[in-house]
This record gives structure tokens, sequence and C-alpha cells, in this order.
């Protein structure tokens, strides 16, 4: 679901055109869009969706991600 989801955002706000898309979703809309949705969609949705991802193909070590986040922050590659 997650490939789909990135497939449809990148789809929609790279490829098919992000001025365009806006007039589509707005058409015959009763209310308007925040056009800082515009950005979201475009580069927020993606880099999220990328993550989650990337995520669930890499789990650490006894699904420890507090310890694994940890220990990055300290400059280690690997847990001892």
């Amino acid at each position: 679901m997650v490939v789909f989801a990135l497939l449809e955002t990148v789809l929609f706000a790279w490829i098919f055109g992000m001025d365009k898309g806006w007039e589509e979703i707005n058409r015959g809309a009763d209310i308007r869009i925040p056009s800082v949705y515009k950005w979201i969609m475009k580069y927020v949705t993606p880099v999220l969706l990328l993550l989650v991802f990337i995520s669930a193909l890499f789990t650490p070590e006894g699904n420890d991600w507090a310890g694994t986040m940890a220990s990055l922050s300290d400059g280690k590659c690997y847990q001892s």
C-alpha cells in the first residue's frame, strides 16, 4: 500500500504537474484548499512515505528503534 501511495503522490505532483492537479482538486469545490498543501503534497508526503517504506524493509534487531536511534545520534553505526 505504501508503494502505491508513493507512486500516486509522485505521479500526481511531479508527472501530472502540481498546477494542473491543484486546478483539478479545486474545480467545483465548495471549500478552497489552503495553498500550503501544495508544498506538503509535493515534498513532505513523498518523503514520509519513503521513510515508512524503508523502515519496513530494515528493522533493527529486537525491533529496538529507540536504542538504534540513540546509537545513531551518538555516532555509532551499530550496537555492541
